[in-house]
């Protein structure tokens, strides 16, 4: 739904990989690629206007959220181990997340509320978790694991 929307899904040599995305507003931009895994799985929503989201993931049993709902977010999501766990969600304007995760069996969770508030998490190692949480105005948050 809406007017100028883009979106690009690739999935290469997967096996049994999932994605689906559901973009309802103006001018909103979605890239999805999930490379060689197998049962990986993207679920991206974006409810508003000139919202932006950019995934990869490689390696297998990798899944990732993202829901939002406003104008002028920015989501960039990449995992490339095995195994890997994370969700966005934005609620506002012009907010901004990255999370990065490397390595095998790591979570992530980052939820905005608000507005212009940027996060990034990057995780290297195993086993690792993260939450973050960023409600008002102008937060900025980061975490290196």
């Amino acid at each position: 739904m809406g007017t100028n929307n883009t979106s690009l899904v690739l999935q290469f040599t997967s096996n049994g990989d999932f994605a689906e995305l559901i973009q309802d507003g103006d001018s909103n931009d979605a890239d999805i690629e999930q490379d060689s895994g197998i049962g990986n799985s993207i679920y991206a929503e974006q409810l508003g206007n000139s919202n932006m989201v950019m995934t990869f993931q490689t390696g297998a049993s990798n899944e990732g959220e993202i829901e939002r709902g406003g104008m002028n977010n920015s989501a960039d999501l990449s995992q490339d181990g095995d195994i890997l766990v994370a969700y966005m969600e934005q609620v506002g304007d012009s907010n901004g997340t990255t999370i990065t995760q490397t390595s095998t069996m790591n979570t992530a969770s980052t939820m905005q509320m608000g507005t212009t508030n940027i996060h990034d998490t990057t995780q290297a190692s195993a086993g690792n978790s993260a939450t973050a949480t960023q409600v008002g105005t102008s937060n900025v948050g980061t975490i290196l694991q």
